[in-house]
């Protein structure tokens, strides 16, 4: 892959925040604005990470990374128990290939506010993603629009993606279509049982940080990412599993063109979830590339430099 250089690193904004990453902390608001050279182009590439009003005026972390001449614009949705920030190095390369990148922490994740791994409705993450794609949309009137979404990314953008959305295209990476590495019956059931009495209750997922990739530093990154996190509440559970089965009854509704990729060897997401969907998908522009051995988070994987030039690729094909 590309590598970037930071030459200028600007603090534009410190000043007092309440921010939730759980009931009782808080973190600082702060807007971060830094100038790198993408070394393959020497295109600067800024970037900017601050909080902004949201949805119903709630707090949502953001990142963007914006090349000088942009050609198109991609927010990125990231998976569960993960943020933004574990995505700087795809945004990076995109950038460098004239995508303005955004991308947010969803609420409960990262350095938004929200409980970790809970959401009360699922149509909270859809109404979040709504009104920065009208942000993104406001900023780039003029550029192409595409979604980028991540395992439960991937199934929010998907989720969203059943009602017609002004966005030019949407790339799938691993979604949750066929989730029984993790959804396994006991966990199933007790997220029904306690969803209703006590929406809140956190259950551990079985979700293993070598699963993720093959690359022994990105496992490492992982693990030592105070961010990151593997407990999910019962709400959330009984919340995905019905987003789940509202996109795989509904694949007629999708018609925006769609990109899915899947490692073949993930075990999380299974990718045989995703073939049988794309099998059933009736838009004409759909396109589906699995990658042998690979494991669950393509973009940190070892064959990572494949995986995003076929992004970008892809990408540019849609641009035009």
């Amino acid at each position: 892959m590309g590598k970037f250089r930071c030459i200028d690193v600007v603090f534009l904004l410190l000043a007092p925040h309440n921010l939730l990453l759980s009931s009782r902390a808080a973190l600082q608001r702060q807007a971060v604005v830094t100038v790198a050279k993408y070394e393959d182009t020497m295109d600067e590439v800024r970037q900017t990470s601050e909080f902004l009003s949201g949805s119903n005026g709630k707090s949502i972390f953001t990142r963007q990374w914006t090349p000088a001449v942009a050609r198109g614009a991609l927010v990125i949705v990231h998976g569960f128990g993960d943020h933004s920030g574990r995505y700087s190095n795809l945004a990076i390369e995109l950038a460098g290939r004239g995508i303005q990148v955004t991308a947010y922490d969803q609420r409960g994740h990262g350095r938004s506010p929200g409980r970790r791994g809970h959401v009360a409705r699922w149509s909270q993450y859809r109404t979040d993603l709504e009104w920065l794609l009208d942000r993104v949309r406001s900023e780039h009137p003029n550029l192409p629009l595409f979604l980028f979404g991540h395992s439960m990314g991937g199934l929010v953008s998907l989720e969203f993606l059943l009602q017609p959305r002004p966005v030019s295209g949407a790339i799938i990476s691993a979604p949750p279509l066929d989730p029984s590495g993790v959804a396994n019956p006991f966990l199933v059931g007790l997220a029904y049982l306690l969803s209703g009495i006590l929406p809140w209750f956190r259950v551990p997922l079985p979700l293993h940080a070598a699963d993720l990739s093959r690359d022994p530093s990105a496992v490492a990154a992982f693990q030592a990412d105070p961010l990151t996190f593997h407990q999910a509440s019962a709400r959330w559970g009984t919340e995905i599993l019905a987003a789940r089965k509202r996109v795989l009854t509904s694949p007629e509704s999708i018609r925006v063109p769609i990109l899915f990729a899947h490692g073949e060897a993930d075990r999380i997401a299974a990718v045989q979830g995703t073939r049988h969907f794309f099998d059933r998908l009736v838009c004409r522009d759909k396109e589906l590339r699995t990658y042998p051995d690979a494991y669950h988070e393509l973009h940190s994987d070892l064959n990572q430099q494949q995986v995003v030039t076929d992004y970008a690729d892809w990408l540019a094909r849609h641009i035009g």
